[in-house]
């Protein structure tokens, strides 16, 4: 029988002394190796010789290697001491047994035996050489090899038969429900995520996806199986002051077995250290043979300051809002941790897709397209596997730049870096859309909700593609389906509202716009879409209410020109309409690129002028 060695809690109870204590590594010290006793060194199978042989070694002299009265005094003497020889106890021990235990019993792994194997036949070959008959000493032998084979058929055999090729990284929980910790728990997640994602031949699941199931009552096994990954990292973060606990579990979800955990107490300022720590326990685990190279790609694009670290987490988790204090206060910190590390090549990623998102929306696109490209520019310098830079490069190319084949470089570029990452696939297949090549859209847009099903974003950008091409019944299945995931996701509102417009079911359409307004009013494309909705029903008091509206709002904030042309040409005014449109060409405004075959302009197409803007926009009139 092959016990877990959890019975020391019992021991204890009985009146033994405690030997596991509330804050260690997790495992009984005196059967520890001593890199599982430091719990920030990468643990691998060469661990497995040790605990075995601390066994038999126990099992020889009547102790373990070392022994104490608490369980930090054992660790302290299985890091400095070496244990005594077996021969001083018990003289009529083998010489090969005594040699070969105390090898698997180094403090190195290096000098420890190359295999389990190796290990089970130094000892078997001296006993079975030997013409002494020493009984006990076969017998414990014996014992020794078999639970080192048990454990080399659970690492080379039945836990190998589905191998530890992918991994979805979930949001670590933060156990004292303080809102300003939640920048540490998403973002040491994603970047340990991130970082992983760079290891040849494992698959990560985006943090994208791996965050929705943050909060689930779901058992890492049930993760897994959903997402169809071989193991899971799940985490508890707790900070108290400048304190920090964060504590791991890395599930195998084929065997339903922990791999590894452990747990960190340390100050904040050690956030990068953890992170790195993690992230090379992990990899250890799931890749035996990590090569430097594998080493340098998992700090990759990274720094070396703790504080940039921490700014760097921040202007990520603020980003993320998409609102326009997250805007503002996510481009601060990207820039304070720039002014500390200016080659830090995720900051300068980061804030690009800041940029990129503030554009045509809270600042004006010229000026968020020369920034957002600078800065993407400036990671990529840094290092060229940043597959997120490429795609901010695709999105100012085609949102900005008018560039379609240099879009489509940088999209397809992101994709062949991170091919699990859904976003690339959906801006790829938008940039499709706009310059006509429907069917290859709608392939590439579906690529990108495989991967993330559950993804009211990813789904829509498939009914996003079909309005485009004017599939309208097709897209409404898939709207409503986003809308199912997400009620609150207003784009897709959006796109369902185009669809109904065109179908002639206005009702329908403008009661989608009405949603998407309720959920955001700051929107002024919900607006103008909403506007554009009465025109066309005769409503023309409410279009030209909105329309007011618009243009007061464009005097005190950027609102892009393209909004008011859209209400314009509902309303029939074709020279209005196209003097607006103008503006936003004019403008750089990424609307006239991104909706130019929209079916609502139909009635412009005849113009001169149309035709002209077109050439402007370097596509060919629809």
């Amino acid at each position: 029988m092959i016990a877990d060695f959890g019975i020391a809690l019992a021991v204890a109870q009985a009146g033994g002394s405690r030997v596991t204590e509330t804050g260690l590594s997790l495992g009984t010290p005196q059967y520890m190796s001593p890199e599982q006793a430091a719990a920030d060194r990468v643990i691998d199978a060469r661990s497995d010789q040790y605990s075995p042989a601390a066994v038999g070694y126990e099992m020889l002299i009547g102790e373990p290697p070392h022994t104490g009265a608490t369980a930090q005094i054992i660790i302290a003497r299985l890091m400095a001491e070496p244990p005594r020889s077996i021969r001083t106890a018990r003289p009529d021990v083998a010489p090969w047994v005594d040699a070969a235990v105390r090898r698997a019993l180094a403090k190195t792994p290096a000098d420890r035996f190359a295999g389990c194997g190796d290990f089970a036949r130094a000892l078997s070959a001296g006993a079975t050489s030997s013409g002494r008959k020493r009984p006990l000493v076969v017998a414990l032998a014996t014992a020794v090899v078999l639970i080192l084979a048990a454990i080399g058929f659970a690492v080379s055999g039945r836990g190998r038969a589905k191998p530890l090729d992918s991994i979805a990284v979930l949001p670590f929980e933060v156990r004292n429900n303080d809102p300003d910790d939640e920048y540490i728990s998403e973002g040491i997640t994603e970047s340990i995520s991130n970082s992983l994602s760079r290891l040849p031949g494992l698959k990560v699941i985006p943090f994208s996806v791996a965050r929705r199931y943050q909060g689930k009552a779901m058992t890492s096994q049930q993760v897994g199986d959903e997402l169809q990954v071989a193991a899971v990292l799940t985490g508890r973060v707790s900070r108290r002051g400048d304190s920090l606990t964060i504590g791991v579990e890395l599930a195998d979800v084929h065997q339903g077995t922990l791999l590894w955990g452990t747990q960190y107490n340390r100050k904040l300022v050690d956030l990068l250290a953890v992170q790195r720590d993690i992230a090379a326990a992990v990899s250890g685990r799931l890749q035996t043979q990590r090569s430097g190279e594998d080493q340098r790609r998992l700090q990759s694009g990274s720094t070396d300051d703790p504080e940039a670290y921490q700014l760097y987490l921040k202007g990520h988790y603020f980003t993320a809002k998409l609102t326009t204090d997250g805007i503002n206060k996510g481009a601060a910190y990207f820039k304070q941790a720039l002014a500390i590390d200016s080659n830090y090549a995720l900051a300068w990623d980061g804030l690009a897709f800041n940029y990129v998102s503030a554009g045509d929306w809270f600042i004006p696109p010229k000026e968020a397209a020369s920034l957002a490209k600078a800065a993407a520019q400036r990671a990529l310098a840094i290092d060229t596997t940043l597959a997120s830079a490429h795609q901010s490069l695709g999105m100012v190319a085609h949102w900005y730049d008018w560039d379609w084949a240099t879009a489509e470089r940088e999209f397809t570029r992101a994709i062949q870096i991170r091919p699990n990452d859904r976003r690339p696939h959906d801006f790829y297949a938008w940039l499709l859309a706009s310059v006509g090549r429907y069917d290859q859209a709608v392939m590439e847009a579906k690529r990108g909700q495989e991967l993330d099903p559950v993804s009211a974003e990813a789904t829509h950008y498939v009914g996003l593609v079909l309005v485009l091409a004017r599939r309208y019944e097709e897209a409404i299945t898939w709207l409503r389906m986003a809308l199912d995931l997400d009620p609150t996701f207003f784009y897709a509102d959006d796109f369902l509202g185009r669809a109904y417009e065109q179908l002639g079911r206005m009702p329908e359409a403008i009661a989608a716009y009405q949603k998407a307004v309720e959920v955001d009013t700051t929107s002024a494309e919900n607006w103008s879409n909403l506007g554009h909705a009465y025109a066309v029903s005769g409503r023309t008091a409410e279009a030209r209410r909105i329309l007011a509206d618009l243009k007061t709002t464009s005097s005190k904030g950027y609102v892009s020109p393209y909004y008011i042309a859209l209400i314009y040409a509902g309303l029939g005014d074709k020279d209005q309409a196209l003097a607006w449109f103008e503006r936003a060409v004019d403008d750089r405004s990424e609307q006239p690129a991104l909706f130019y075959n929209d079916a609502r302009w139909d009635k412009l197409h005849s113009d001169r002028r149309w035709t002209s803007l077109m050439k402007r926009i370097g596509l060919p009139n629809p």
